[in-house]
């Protein structure tokens, strides 16, 4: 604090003084950070997990990683003591968000599945409607169908290939993505790819069908996106080179 003193007087009794400045120094102290309701969402979470309410097996893989990442960074955020209120805030919320977007699973989590369960899981997968789905992710189906039922057909399979084979299948038919909208015409033929070969899903092994999608656009076929990509580029290189030959020819007459 810093006192400007103008002009004192007086004795004893009467002593007075005039001030033109009064002046304080100091450094404001921030309100203190909110952290209740973060720490109570934190509890919350960590009860359900530890009563057994949730689970990783009940939901996606996505969803439930998504509520890990959140918690995770909550939990950061809870201890640092350098934190703000609006870091703590959008922990909160990201929190509270993931929770709220847990996503159930599609799939029965089984432990130690059988061959009769692994069977079950072959004969959903065949059955899901994979239209407007992403080329990758029915890939990734069409190929965990072919070593389920690589597994199935093998007499002397482990419990820990039918494990292997069960949870690559369950994941991929959580993982399937729908396409995105500019590529909804070769989902549609996506779709009607896999309509038309119900049969060979019905009876034969994913295996053949996925080198078949290849070769005879059963699956996934993408000739036709290609065969216009080419024209397209042919087409392109024709207009070029004309726009090149009537700017010599309109040259060389100038001459």
């Amino acid at each position: 604090m810093t006192v400007k003193v103008i002009h004192a007087g007086g004795g004893d009794v009467d002593a007075y003084c005039s001030m033109a400045e009064l002046k304080f120094y100091g450094t404001a102290v921030p309100d203190p950070v909110a952290k209740d309701d973060l720490t109570a969402a934190i509890e919350k979470v960590d009860a359900e997990l530890a009563a057994g309410d949730l689970k990783a097996g009940d939901y996606t893989e996505a969803s439930w990683t998504a509520l890990e990442n959140a918690l995770a960074s909550a939990r950061a955020i809870l201890s640092d003591e350098d934190a703000t209120q609006d870091e703590v805030d959008q922990a909160l919320r990201a929190l509270e968000s993931a929770r709220d977007a847990l996503e159930k699973t599609p799939v029965v989590p089984v432990e130690n599945p059988t061959k009769k369960q692994l069977k079950a899981l072959v004969k959903q997968a065949k059955e899901t409607d994979t239209r407007g789905k992403t080329a990758e992710s029915v890939k990734a189906l069409t190929d965990a169908i072919t070593y389920a039922e690589d597994v199935l057909g093998d007499e002397n399979a482990s419990d820990t290939q039918i494990q292997a084979a069960y949870s690559q299948l369950k994941l991929a038919i959580e993982s399937l993505k729908d396409a995105d909208s500019g590529n909804q015409g070769g989902s549609g033929n996506q779709g009607s790819g896999n309509g038309s070969n119900g049969g060979n899903q019905a009876g034969k092994p994913a295996g053949d069908k996925a080198q078949g999608s290849k070769k005879n656009g059963s699956a996934i076929p993408n000739t036709g996106d290609q065969t216009a990509a080419t024209v397209a580029t042919v087409g392109g290189l024709g207009a070029i080179i004309a726009a090149i030959g009537a700017f010599f020819h309109r040259r060389s007459k100038a001459k």
